[in-house]
Formats: structure tokens, C-alpha cells, sequence
């Protein structure tokens, strides 16, 4: 096998089982689909591109969320810049399972967590949407174990006050769809 065959089988290796997770983060940070797409395929490539610079194959989810929190940034920046951002185009994977007040409160969600810091939103997304733990939000987000808990909290909290203010109390479950994730209720 040469050389540009073995590294794309290394790196299909690293990526695999954590493809899914990243995906959902991806998505959940930007929601329109397109633009999800784009910054997936971009740090694919420049994970694969810069897979050299990895020392350690234990660290590769880390080396890959470092690249897409750049590039899910410099997107931001981007859409500021130019105020391109349409709440029209918010993307919402299609569920057949969702009916469509799940499908408002979710769009509701989404537009909460677009009002929390950009570390607040990460933190959240990360824990509560895509699985990650605590010890690794604080690794990406190069930030204390007690800095995490308290940003998720903060958010949490926010997102409460929020929801009950725009929706009636028993109305507000999030449902989550990882084991480790804790169900909000009012």
C-alpha cells in the first residue's frame, strides 16, 4: 500500500468513531444546513490535511474539535460581518418522529441558544447534545473543571428563564438523546 493510501486509512480510522459526534456538534453550532455541511467537509480536510501535526492518536477527538471550534468562529465572524444569518434558514434535521409542536419548541431552543455567549452555547452543545464530558469541554475550551460546570449552568439557567418566559411551565421538557444528558424540566 503506498504512502497517500495508508494515510487516508489512518485517518478513516481516527475519524470513524467520532464522526457522528462531530456532526451533531457542527450542526447544533450553525443549524443551517448548508452551512453545517460546509464546515464539516472543511475540518475533515484540514484535520486530514494537517494529520501529521498530530503526536498522540489519543488526542485526535481533541485535535479535531480545536480545528471545527476555529472554523465554526471564523463563520461566525463571518455571518456577522455580512448579517447574512436568516432565522428563515435555520436548519432542523427532518424527524418523522418530531410532530410539529415538538418542532416549534425545538425551533424555540434554538433560537435561545443563539442569545447565550458563544462559550455558554459551545459548552451546552457539547455536553448536552453531543455527549461530551466535562473533562473534555474543559480541555477544548482550554478553560477550569469549575469554569465548565458553572458555564453550564449559567446556561441552563438561562435557557429556563427563557423558555418559561416565552412558553408555559408545563410545556418545557428538552428531550435529549444521549445517555449521559439530563432531561430540563420547569
Amino acid at each position: 500500500m503506498n504512502q497517500p493510501n495508508r494515510k487516508q486509512q489512518h485517518f478513516i480510522h481516527l475519524l470513524e468513531p467520532v464522526k457522528d459526534q462531530l456532526w451533531r456538534y457542527v450542526k447544533n453550532m450553525l443549524r443551517h444546513k448548508e452551512n453545517a455541511e460546509d464546515v464539516y467537509n472543511q475540518t475533515i480536510l484540514i484535520a486530514f490535511e494537517k494529520l501529521e501535526n498530530l503526536k498522540n492518536e489519543a488526542a485526535f477527538l481533541y485535535f479535531l474539535f480545536g480545528i471545527t471550534r476555529r472554523i465554526v468562529r471564523q463563520h461566525e465572524r463571518k455571518q456577522r460581518l455580512f448579517e447574512v444569518f436568516s432565522r428563515k434558514h435555520t436548519y432542523v434535521e427532518a424527524d418523522t418522529s418530531v410532530n410539529a409542536e415538538a418542532a416549534f419548541d425545538l425551533e424555540i431552543l434554538y433560537k435561545l441558544l443563539d442569545k447565550l455567549s458563544l462559550k455558554e452555547r459551545e459548552a451546552i452543545v457539547m455536553f448536552e447534545i453531543s455527549g461530551f464530558s466535562i473533562k473534555e469541554i474543559q480541555e477544548l475550551q482550554n478553560d477550569s473543571h469549575s469554569a465548565v460546570k458553572s458555564r453550564l449552568s449559567r446556561a441552563r439557567e438561562k435557557l429556563k428563564t427563557a423558555m418559561s418566559d416565552k412558553i408555559p411551565a408545563e410545556e418545557i421538557i428538552v428531550k435529549k438523546s444521549t445517555p449521559n444528558n439530563l432531561k430540563a424540566t420547569a
